[in-house]
């Protein structure tokens, strides 16, 4: 399987953040980029054994695309690009 390169425009190394703090940390990034730019985020399996399906859900939540998951030894690297249009939520 051929391996994609993206060039992020930003990079979380986040592996050192427990949940649910990893995930505002992402959140908090995002918010900063412009639409259509990639973040590059490392989270720690060890720590967030639950961050591939919490980050998708979020991701898919606020319409941001999950470019890539690669996974390495006991790090997550995930490739997000922010939406171009923010959903709204409604409760």
């Amino acid at each position: 399987m051929e391996m994609i390169i993206y060039k992020e425009d930003a990079t979380l190394d986040a592996k050192e953040i427990l949940p649910p703090l990893s995930l505002l940390r992402i959140k908090n990034n995002i918010d900063s980029l412009n639409a259509g730019d990639v973040i590059k985020v490392l989270l720690s399996i060890v720590n967030y054994p639950e961050a591939e399906s919490d980050i998708a859900a979020w991701s898919n939540t606020l319409g941001h695309k999950i470019l890539e998951i690669e996974k390495r030894d006991e790090l997550i690297i995930f490739f997000i690009q922010k939406s171009s249009s923010r959903r709204d939520l409604k409760d």
